[in-house]
Order: structure tokens, then C-alpha cells, then sequence
């Protein structure tokens, strides 16, 4: 497992956008100190038999998820979920804001906050979290949602 977060780390570094490109973009995502998302429908996959088999979901009470403490030019915030908070790590691209959760059980959890504002409130942005779960064989799923920016980052702070 930390051979793969090393491995994630080393991409993160190399294709992360820098602080100058992060500037040009206007999006408030990218000066977020805390974001809330909410996640509602999804698809899930299982192997059956050996079969790939895709099903309709909904991520229920797991389905908001709160990003805070947000550091871009660390690379790093923290998530407080329905069972928790953790320390996760983050990538920083013109399309959005990324981060990446290992849970305790070794499960991946991706979610990518886009930079282009989600309607005419310019503090609301699409988003799709990624689950990497491993619960007797594999069992991904994929949820499409919302964030809104709860709170922007002090200039002065950093």
C-alpha cells in the first residue's frame, strides 16, 4: 500500500498545475479552504460469476463528504465523512481539484471537484467521487454530484 501511494504522490507531483496556472483560472474552487459535497446516483460494479455486472446506485447516507483545511501548494486536506475524518492528498489541475483517499482498509477513494462553476452560483461545482472498494472481489462504484464552497482561503494566510 505505500508503494502505491508513493507511486500516487510521484504522479501528483509531476502533473500537478502550478501555482502561476492556478492563478489564470478564476474559479474560487482553486482558493477553497472547505468544500461540501454531496453525492446522490452512481453505478456500481461487481464481478458475479465472473461477469461484469452493472447496476444503477445511490451513495445514501455515505454520500456527503466535506473536504477542509484545504492546501493546494501542500498537497494535502483533511475529509469528514459519515464514519470520520482522515488526512487525504490532492492534485491540482485546470480542471479542478482532485483528492485521493486511502482508507484504513486499503480501499481508494478519488474525487475530483471540477473548476467550472456548476449553475449561475459561481460557489457550486460538479463533481464525480470514484470508490476503489475491495469487499469480497472487487466493488467499485461512481457517484455524480455537487460541491459548494463553504469557505475561502485567507490571501493573508499563505
Amino acid at each position: 500500500m505505500k508503494r502505491f501511494a508513493l507511486m500516487l504522490m510521484a504522479f501528483a507531483l509531476g502533473h500537478s498545475a502550478s501555482a502561476d496556472e492556478i492563478e489564470e483560472v478564476p474559479s474560487v474552487v482553486f482558493r477553497a479552504f472547505s468544500i461540501r459535497c454531496e453525492f446522490d446516483r452512481g453505478t456500481q460494479a461487481s464481478w458475479d460469476g465472473g461477469t461484469l455486472k452493472l447496476e444503477s446506485a445511490r451513495a445514501g447516507s455515505g454520500g456527503a463528504v466535506t473536504f477542509d483545511s484545504i492546501d493546494t501548494k501542500e498537497g494535502k486536506a483533511r475529509i469528514v465523512g459519515n464514519v470520520g475524518a482522515g488526512d487525504v492528498m490532492l492534485l491540482v489541475t485546470q480542471a479542478g481539484i482532485t483528492f485521493v483517499e486511502i482508507t484504513l482498509l486499503g480501499n481508494v477513494n478519488v474525487t475530483t471537484v471540477f473548476a467550472a462553476p456548476y449553475s449561475s452560483d459561481r460557489r457550486r461545482f460538479a463533481a464525480v467521487q470514484s470508490r476503489h472498494a475491495e469487499i469480497n472481489g472487487p466493488f467499485p462504484a461512481q457517484y455524480h454530484g455537487v460541491c459548494r464552497v463553504l469557505e475561502e482561503r485567507d490571501p493573508m494566510r499563505r
